[in-house]
């Protein structure tokens, strides 16, 4: 019986070797992943582990720069644990006044179902120890 020998390959050169994959399409994948009503634990994990690459990628800034300001507002209306650390994650990139204008602007739907409205207050609370202006 003959036995082949296959060369033994470290497996980080796997890694490092021509499977580049572009940022921006590795953002636009996450951001849409970012939509969806309950992404399983591995899409999870893999959410996070993208959103550390791109961070090396860019500055924190410039990677909160591009994630739309609608998923920020659409998270505060959830009432998912998972949703809350988001919003903690991301709060810094966003200036409240900006996230204030988007909801009056285009919440309407979020403001007028009374759990969603609920589940904005507490979040908001949560992330700005307030009561959210929209409400004022």
């Amino acid at each position: 019986m003959r036995v082949e020998r296959f060369p033994v390959i470290d497996r980080w050169t796997l890694v490092r070797g021509g499977w580049s994959i572009d940022p921006n399409d590795l953002l636009a994948a996450v951001n849409e992943e970012l939509k969806s009503e309950s992404p399983d634990y591995r899409t999870r994990l893999l959410l996070r582990e993208s959103l550390l690459v791109l961070r090396e990628r860019w500055s924190f800034e410039q990677l909160v720069d591009r994630i739309p300001l609608d998923i920020f507002v659409g998270k505060l209306s959830s009432r998912r644990g998972k949703d809350l650390d988001d919003l903690r994650t991301l709060k810094s990139g966003f200036v409240a006044d900006d996230i204030v204008e988007r909801l009056k602007s285009s919440g309407g739907s979020l403001l007028a179902a009374d759990q969603c409205r609920q589940n904005l207050i507490h979040n908001w609370y949560i992330l700005f120890g307030s009561k959210p202006p929209v409400f004022d």
